[in-house]
């Protein structure tokens, strides 16, 4: 992320969202393979996105806090995501108490674009499973 973001800031918008694609949201040569109109939708967003990313940076997670909530919890994480994403998500799941977390086989950082009706499945299971109402 941190070298996405040194292109972002270079002013290279081009090559921060082609690099962000690549690396973190649909996997290797996937820049290539998107429709003009979504690579350009990606350029428009790098701007706020490198701003949004060095915010970040300042956050922290209180994780004595989160060991305190204790409603059931699913994270997802992408059987192709990127390295960091699983590290953060396992941090999580170690605070959260009742914390699940379930890889989705072939999916990448957006499965809620690549993978929708296994992502669909998996979140109408949890709340099923708990009885969570729609709404």
């Amino acid at each position: 992320m941190d070298e996405i973001a040194t292109v972002a800031a270079e002013g290279d918008f081009r090559g921060a969202a082609e690099r962000f694609v690549d690396l973190v949201g649909r996997g290797p040569n996937a820049w290539t393979r998107l429709p003009p109109a979504l690579q350009e939708m990606y350029v428009a967003n790098a701007p706020g996105w490198l701003a949004e990313y060095e915010a970040s940076r300042d956050l922290g997670v209180d994780l004595d806090r989160l060991r305190e909530f204790d409603p059931p919890v699913l994270l997802t994480t992408g059987e192709t995501s990127p390295l960091f994403f699983d590290l953060i998500l396992e941090r999580l799941r170690s605070a959260l108490p009742n914390a699940r977390k379930v890889v989705l086989p072939g999916a990448g950082h957006v499965p809620h674009l690549t993978h929708p009706g296994l992502l669909v499945g998996l979140l109408a299971g949890f709340l099923l499973e708990r009885r969570i109402p729609p709404g």
